[in-house]
């Protein structure tokens, strides 16, 4: 099991859907292979209020996150949600220091195929989904 993971842009956690942030931070953990998770706050002015943010989104790709990249360290699992690109300047920051990153489209195929198995009741072939994604960004 890997020391820690780094969790970037996680929506604040009410009283009502704790149980289901609780879930989701677990399942991260385990597909990190992490023993522990870190929240990072895209916005400082915001305190203690985590909010996910488009900082990297497409069209302004270059937006930097407001980290102190010391932080980040080899073996480090450091996830970003952002799909578009899929490489951003956080993960491009994370994979020169040595950390392992998630990158959105992990998220953005899994949503569609979600969305599929709903709508049409086929389990669709995520890998198929990640390697069409892939070509279509360049990565």
């Amino acid at each position: 099991m890997r020391k820690g993971a780094m969790l970037v842009g996680y929506a604040r956690v009410s009283k009502a859907d704790h149980q289901d942030t609780a879930t989701q931070v677990r399942a991260l953990r385990k597909a990190a292979g992490a023993a522990s998770i870190t929240v990072v706050n895209r916005d400082p002015t915001r305190g203690s209020e985590l909010a996910a943010t488009s900082i990297g989104l497409f069209p302004h790709v270059e937006g930097r996150l407001d980290l102190d990249l010391d932080s980040l360290r080899p073996g480090l699992v450091v996830a970003d949600v952002i799909p578009n690109p899929p490489r951003t300047q956080l993960i491009r920051d994370a994979e020169a220091r040595g950390c392992i990153v998630l990158d959105g489209l992990g998220m953005l195929v899994n949503q569609g195929a979600v969305s599929i198995r709903h709508w049409t009741g086929i389990d669709p072939e995520t890998e198929v989904m990640r390697r069409k994604l892939e070509k279509i960004f360049g990565v």
